[in-house]
Order: structure tokens, then C-alpha cells, then sequence
């Protein structure tokens, strides 16, 4: 009843709330931040070496990322190697895509010097949804490049998980 009496009251006192709610939330709350870095991870090792590697545009959300010290990714056996886990990759449940980076489709997802690429994957679930379980999954299917010494790492923008343990080559 009071709106309809008084009307210019009500409307004030609205105007009140309004400034006093919001100068709340700026004072006290809404505090977030887009920072999602994760210092010291494999992972954040990985978001790294594809920022000094691509442009920022190319890396997508879900790269695996493949390394190496020594030779090219283009070499023979390193070749293979990423075309093994590639296949691996697309076999996993809830991948939805994935480009090989050594072949005309993927031509911009190997650096310059041919020591890092990355396959960029598409899964079918949100990154809300996305499991460790089936994260794991998809880095393991690099297995065949960490076979021959190969760096391997997934680099997530949010959650990010990643494992990179180069295997030294059997003599």
C-alpha cells in the first residue's frame, strides 16, 4: 500500500538499496579473476612452451602437447611416434576430434624449429564435466611417444592435469 500513497518514497528507497547492494558486491564480494595459471606445474610448463611456440590464438583449450630435445618431431621414428598417439587419442571415449599436427590438416600446430607440437582435442562433455579419469585417458594414449623419449603434456586452461616423464630409449 505504501507504493500507491507514496509513490516517489518507494522509488527512493529502491534507489537506496540498489547503490547500497552494489557498493557492497564491490566492496566485499565478486571478487574473481581470469588468472588460471598454475605455477610450477607440468601443465603450466606446457601452457608456456606452446605461448613461446604459437601464437596465443592456435592453442585452443585442450592441446597435448609433444616435445623433444633432440632431432625434430618430423624425423622418422618421432613421426611415428605421434602418429601412434594420435590415433590413440581419437580412440578415446569422449574425444570428439583431434588433428594430427604432422599432416596438411594440422600444418601451424608445429613450431617453427620442429621440436614442439600439439594436437589440438575436442572433447564431447564440458570442462565442467570433464574427469580426471577421462583426461588421464587421453595423455596416456601418448604412450608411444613417451616410449621413445618423448615429452608429452597436456595443457588445459582450466583444471589443467598433465604428466611429462620422458622415457630414456632402450639401448
Amino acid at each position: 500500500m505504501l507504493e500507491a500513497t507514496h509513490p516517489v518514497v518507494v522509488v527512493v528507497l529502491w534507489v537506496v538499496l540498489l547503490v547500497a547492494v552494489a557498493g557492497a558486491v564491490r566492496l566485499f564480494g565478486a571478487q574473481t579473476t581470469n588468472d588460471q595459471s598454475l605455477p610450477g606445474t607440468d601443465s603450466q610448463k606446457a601452457v608456456d612452451l606452446l605461448a613461446r611456440s604459437f601464437s596465443p590464438q592456435q592453442n585452443g583449450t585442450s592441446p597435448i602437447v609433444f616435445h623433444v630435445t633432440h632431432g625434430r618431431l618430423t624425423d622418422t621414428a618421432n613421426a611415428k611416434a605421434i602418429d601412434a598417439s594420435f590415433k590413440a587419442i581419437k580412440k578415446q571415449p569422449h574425444v570428439s576430434s583431434a588433428v594430427n599436427p604432422l599432416t596438411q590438416q594440422g600444418q601451424g600446430y608445429l613450431s617453427k624449429d620442429k621440436r614442439t607440437a600439439f594436437i589440438p582435442v575436442l572433447m564431447n562433455v564440458s570442462s565442467g564435466d570433464l574427469t580426471e579419469t577421462m583426461a588421464g585417458r587421453v595423455l596416456a594414449a601418448t604412450q608411444p611417444a613417451r616410449a621413445i623419449g618423448m615429452q608429452t603434456a597436456a595443457a588445459a586452461r582450466s583444471g589443467a592435469r598433465s604428466r611429462s616423464r620422458p622415457r630414456r630409449p632402450a639401448s
